[in-house]
């Protein structure tokens, strides 16, 4: 998934959460990482999600690692 996004625009929080969650999939191009990283430096909602997104990786690797034992 490629998201269309006009170079003068800031991304609205909905694009940078769909980024956040692409980030975990691939990397994110040079101009998405910066779009993003402008919208995280002002917005808390999203680096909270951001936060919250990698400690349920986190939990899922644990919980992965505790069952295969």
């Amino acid at each position: 998934m490629v998201l269309k996004m006009k170079t003068e625009q800031a991304i609205s929080c909905k694009q940078a959460s769909q980024m956040l969650s692409i980030k975990r999939d691939r990397p994110l191009s040079d101009e998405e990482e910066l779009r993003l990283k402008n919208h995280l430096a002002v917005c808390l909602y999203c680096r909270t999600f951001d936060e919250q997104l990698d400690v349920l990786a986190e939990m899922a690797k644990r919980f992965a690692v505790a069952h295969d034992a």
